[in-house]
């Protein structure tokens, strides 16, 4: 809808403080009528046509529903990009803000582009719904373009909105932002931001710190065509390298402001001032034009003025000389006449100039007592800002603080997650070479199973020789004692015959005499001695053969025993070739074991630094916990605080001239029923706020939040 305003008029009074106060008023208008998205008519002014919104520009509407429409510079820029960036009809497009309000990019693509559109709440345009501070449900790497037109001055953290950007696009894809660098406020839900020729810059390197390289391709300020909106645009391209990157550019095609390229950093049309301040410079040498013309006038008012005073002064003259000369000058009369009509004429002109001063003194006062309210309101709004401004750094530093701390985290997360894949991974080979011990274990256990059954086996053999051995040493010691006994028996019968031989010879030299007497008996003796001897002979023999036969076995049982004695060196040959194989076996095994005590001590360790680390991620993810819970307080208190701006923002304006108590009292009734805030019931849970008498509401912003007290609603 369009109001039509009466404009402030310029001061036409000379000098500095008249100029200074047009200055004033104009700047003025300029604000009021951009706030308050007015459109002031044309009109008349010293008979020439003064139309003020081609100073401060318009707002462009739709001219059958009034809302107003997507401003043009924004709308021509993002279809350029869409064309020079994109190969538009077989192009992947994802547009960040797609809600459908005021007109939209899409309507530009055609229908064979894979167009996806992402916004806050489901809407016209929308494709998906995502939720602040979220993944997008879309694929990474996969976008051509990714578009974000007037939304980053609404995001309050666009920064990390922008890292989402480049995670969608593909390597070599290309990230568009634009959004404004001037303007009113225009909350959409909130206004947070403006940007600046440098921004660009700093996405790049934002980017860039957090491991989504990419290279800005261009950048500038807009110049404004039908509405008042300079728009920052930047056009980055994913990856690091520049090899193949675009000459061409769009500031190029449009007027632009401080363009900066990838291939030269020294801004383009460079300007320390923005087209707004321009254009205050150019209304500020238009005023003083207009002063210029002011004076003029007022020269040519006082030059009229001093003209009709020496016509006054004439027609006195002229008068005297009528009055001597009527009789005979009757045409001097009439032209007399002439002259008075054509001086009423001039007095009646100048008594209506004479007016319209007065009335323009009388507006110019009016204008200046409202010039002077306005800078009362605009040094406490100044104020107010400067003190939200101050609360935003605060809270900007504490929000930077948590990242830190929020990054320090993760990098300690990460570290002692390495730790524990190294120490499992140094578990797993352990326990390899564990069981591989155990496997070369089993196998020399059988092994030795084996050789110690064969040595059991040479062992019994070797058993059996040698009882057979010693049952043939207890046979041959036996027959030796058979044989020393039988020897000792005809030794002493023997050495019993030689006595009794001794003794008969004996007797027969003692009884020679007697020897033939006794021939028959020493004849019988002599046979019966031959018959000994024959006797012994056999004996002698028969021991002899048995002897022999005894020497022979003792042979055969001695070669037999050698033998034996010769299968059981090299049987304990063997055994003791297997022992040292035992004992090399039991040393292998040994060191196995100890190995496997040193793996089992470094398992211990690794579980103990395991168990370590995994208390160390228990209390990382406790503080990450009271962080997140931290946070979500926090978010939660800025939520809370910015539905009660809001909230306050719809309370009636002429309530602030209510007294005191009546005002608090209507503002917590609209609180309580709001849901946000029951000041009766806060000051019940907390006695001591409504003993010291203070706004309960201020109390819990002040200090309760702090405090970490209970908010009913």
């Amino acid at each position: 809808m369009s109001t039509r305003l009466k404009p402030p008029l310029v001061p036409r009074s000379p000098g500095r403080r008249r100029q200074k106060e047009a200055d004033e008023v104009i700047r003025w208008f300029a604000d009021w009528r951009a706030a308050a998205a007015f459109r002031v008519e044309p009109f008349q002014h010293d008979g020439e046509s003064v139309d003020v919104n081609a100073e401060v520009g318009h707002w462009a509407t739709d001219s059958r529903s009034g809302v107003p429409l997507m401003h043009d510079t924004a709308m021509e820029i993002g279809c350029l990009v869409m064309n020079r960036y994109s190969d538009l009809p077989r192009a992947k497009v994802l547009e960040l803000g797609s809600y459908e309000i005021n007109g939209s990019l899409r309507s530009h693509a055609p229908k064979t582009t894979e167009y996806v559109g992402i916004d806050l709440e489901a809407g016209p345009g929308v494709d998906f719904v995502v939720e602040p501070g979220k993944p997008w449900p879309l694929e990474d790497n996969y976008f051509d373009l990714v578009l974000a037109s007037s939304v980053f001055e609404h995001d309050p953290m666009f920064w990390a909105t922008f890292l989402q950007m480049v995670r969608k696009v593909r390597r070599g894809g290309y990230i568009y932002v634009s959004a404004p660098s001037n303007g009113a406020v225009h909350r959409y839900p909130e206004d947070h931001w403006r940007f600046y020729p440098d921004s660009g810059l700093a996405l790049e390197r934002w980017a860039c710190s957090q491991g989504e390289p990419v290279v800005l391709v261009e950048s500038f300020t807009a110049g404004r065509k039908a509405d008042h909106w300079n728009d920052f645009v930047a056009i980055f391209r994913k990856g690091k390298s520049k090899q193949s990157l675009p000459t061409k550019f769009i500031y190029e095609e449009i007027t632009t402001f401080n363009a900066i390229a990838w291939n030269h950093k020294e801004p383009v049309n460079a300007s320390d001032m923005t087209e707004d301040m321009l254009l205050i410079e150019q209304a500020h040498a238009q005023i003083g034009e207009l002063n210029k013309r002011v004076e003029v006038l007022d020269w040519e008012n006082r030059a009229n003025w001093e003209e009709r005073q020496k016509a006054e002064s004439e027609l006195l003259l002229i008068g005297a000389r009528l009055s001597q000369e009527q009789a005979g000058h009757e045409a001097s009369r009439k032209q007399i006449i002439e002259l008075s009509a054509g001086l009423e004429r001039q007095r009646i002109d100048f008594e209506a100039a004479a007016a319209t001063v007065a009335t323009l003194q009388a507006e110019l006062a009016s204008c200046t007592a409202e010039l002077a309210a306005a800078e009362e309101a605009c040094t406490g709004l100044k104020a107010e800002v400067e003190e939200r401004e101050a609360s935003l750094r605060s809270t900007a530093e504490e929000l930077a603080q948590l990242q830190e701390r929020h990054a320090l985290s993760v990098s300690i997360l990460l570290q002692r997650e390495e730790e524990i894949e190294q120490t499992r991974s140094e578990l797993d080979r352990v326990r390899s070479e564990h069981l591989l011990a155990l496997e070369e274990k089993e196998k020399l256990q059988a092994r030795l199973r084996e050789a110690d059954s064969w040595t059991f086996k040479l062992a019994g053999d070797r058993k059996h020789w040698e009882m057979q051995a010693q049952r043939a040493a207890r046979a041959l010691d036996q027959l030796q004692a058979e044989l020393g006994v039988e020897a000792r028996r005809l030794t002493e019968k023997l050495g019993r015959s030689e006595a009794d031989l001794r003794a008969e010879r004996a007797a027969k030299s003692q009884v020679e005499a007697e020897l033939a007497a006794s021939l028959a008996e020493k004849e019988e003796l002599t046979r019966a001695l031959d018959q000994l001897h024959a006797e012994l002979g056999v004996e002698a023999r028969h021991l002899s053969e048995k002897l022999g036969s005894s020497e022979a076995d003792l042979r055969a049982e001695r070669a037999a025993k050698l033998q034996v004695e010769a299968e059981l060196a090299a049987n304990h040959a063997a055994t003791e070739e297997l022992t040292r194989a035992l004992e090399l076996v039991e040393a292998a095994l040994g060191e196995r074991e100890a190995a496997l005590q040193a793996a089992m001590h470094a398992r211990q360790e690794s579980e103990q630094k395991l168990a370590a680390r995994f208390n160390e991620v228990a209390q990382l993810t406790s503080i990450l916990a009271q962080e997140g819970n931290w946070r979500a307080a926090f978010t939660s208190d800025n939520d809370w605080l910015r539905d009660m701006v809001m909230t306050a923002a719809r309370m009636p304006k002429w309530w602030s001239w209510l007294p005191t108590r009546w005002r608090r009292s209507r503002e917590h009734a609209f609180y309580r029923r709001a849901g946000l805030f029951d000041a009766a019931r806060y000051l019940e849970i907390h006695p001591d706020v409504a003993q010291d008498g203070m706004d309960p509401v201020r109390h819990y912003i002040m200090h309760g939040m702090s405090e970490g007290r209970e908010r009913p609603h």
